[in-house]
């Protein structure tokens, strides 16, 4: 063996280990390391001894290399003979790494071009994920991976199965160097859904795994696929989280081992209050009012279904002004719209109650979320917002007040015009005008 090695015809640790794994050759398997890390094997020929480590934990990062031990060694200081020596090899020991983040997909809605732990959206939007793990360092066949597996949770999103879905790996972290792309075809993954489709289960294949081994190295891996927001997403800061677990294993199928990181999508919505101003109960002069709600940050119209009397789940967004949803309230004049982003809304009264002035101007709604806090602004100024469930500010708060139209008389015998004016913005008290115009008499 050493003349081999310093005729450089056995360079790598796996042929080593080759000669170690031999068992034609005699090789003595020593017990695996206790608690301690202690092993030994007692009864040993004199002789020079190639001792290899052939198995590892999970989280070693890289094997010891081969090492000669000779029996006897001499002691310390040179003048006997140790038949008992006692070595001390170390392993470098780490784990892969694991992060989750995702980002608004469509440009058509907002995309946004970078990734972060947590993400808004409406309902209906794309949504678009990132796994990305680092390998271990992969030095040699007693640190292979023998699993590598990802199990995605998600919460009030579905997973767009369409999608073309991707694994890249990476060269260096910063995402440079050589690039190696999977697809789904290459069957080097497998993608496998579960719980009602709410479960995902990315696992990569033995042809996977030996491509992996040894090649990829501590490389970057980025899984990418995408998610739409439905209407069961939970609105609020309580958000909607999307989980992934990494199990993996190496040649040692003693340990296993895994990693968890979280996404979370945050959805809101509009708790809107319509006010006849001479009503303060149930009347069915609420269903003649309609809005319309715009969200001027993408430029778009909001598209709705109603899920009951006065509360609608938002399904998407249009162009068209025309397709735009129309909504109405209930009874009681309560409007729920569910399902929106922190973006920048337009609400437009088109349409009130018989005998009742029509907003003149639009209602402007601010929602802003950073990360942890929603807020709210309506016309510029702050406003409370409402809880869905358990979840704390979901809803924006509005209150919206329209007044009564007065028919102007015709003039009479008293010689008095009565002009009556109602008022036009939702805050405004009616304002009334009293003219009086001497009439002309006959002769003049």
């Amino acid at each position: 063996i050493k003349n081999k090695l310093e005729n450089k015809e056995i360079e790598t640790k796996d042929a080593l280990e080759a000669i170690a794994n031999d068992s034609t050759r005699g090789n003595i398997v020593m017990d695996d390391t206790d608690k301690n890390g202690y092993t030994k094997k007692d009864g040993l020929d004199i002789g020079l001894y190639l001792v290899v480590e052939t198995e590892v934990p999970e989280n070693v990062v890289d094997s010891t290399n081969p090492f000669f031990a000779s029996l006897p060694m001499t002691t310390a200081d040179g003048n006997g003979w140790n038949y008992n020596p006692i070595v001390y090899p170390k392993n470098e020991t780490g784990n892969p790494t694991l992060e989750k983040d995702v980002r608004e997909s469509e440009d058509s809605t907002g995309k946004t071009d970078a990734f972060t732990d947590y993400a808004t959206g409406s309902v209906g939007d794309l949504m678009e994920y990132e796994i990305e793990s680092k390998l271990p360092r992969i030095t040699s066949s007693a640190t292979y991976l023998t699993q590598y597996t990802f199990v995605d949770k998600i919460f009030g999103l579905d997973y767009y199965k369409d999608y073309a879905m991707t694994i890249d790996f990476y060269e260096n972290a910063d995402r440079t160097g050589n690039k190696i792309t999977w697809n789904k075809n290459d069957n080097k993954f497998e993608v496998n859904y579960s719980e009602n489709d709410k479960v995902m289960t990315i696992t990569m294949t033995e042809a996977g795994l030996n491509e992996i081994n040894p090649a990829y190295s501590e490389y970057t891996m980025v899984i990418t696929y995408g998610a739409n927001i439905v209407d069961e997403a939970v609105l609020g800061e309580t958000g909607n989280p999307n989980t992934v677990t990494l199990t993996w294993e190496r040649t040692s199928e003693n340990y296993i081992d895994t990693l968890n990181a979280n996404a979370k999508v945050y959805t809101f919505g509009l708790d809107l209050t319509k006010k006849l101003s001479d009503i303060s109960e149930s009347s069915e002069l609420f269903k003649e009012v309609e809005f319309m709600l715009q969200n001027t940050t993408d430029g778009v119209y909001v598209v709705a279904n109603a899920r009951e009397d006065g509360v609608y789940d938002v399904t998407g967004f249009t162009s068209s002004k025309d397709e735009a949803t129309v909504f109405i309230p209930n009874n009681e004049g309560k409007l729920f719209i569910e399902g929106i982003e922190d973006d920048t809304y337009t609400l437009t009264e088109i349409n009130t109650a018989k005998d009742y002035v029509l907003l003149k101007d639009t209602i402007k709604v601010d929602i802003n979320f950073d990360g942890t806090n929603a807020t709210a602004t309506v016309n510029d100024n702050a406003t409370t917002m409402s809880k869905d469930g358990q979840s704390v500010n979901a809803f924006a708060v509005l209150s919206v007040v329209n007044h009564k139209d007065f028919d102007l008389p015709s003039t009479g015998d008293d010689g008095f015009i009565y002009l009556a004016i109602g008022a036009a913005a939702m805050s405004a008290t009616a304002i009334v005008v009293l003219a009086i115009v001497k009439k002309k008499s006959k002769a003049e």
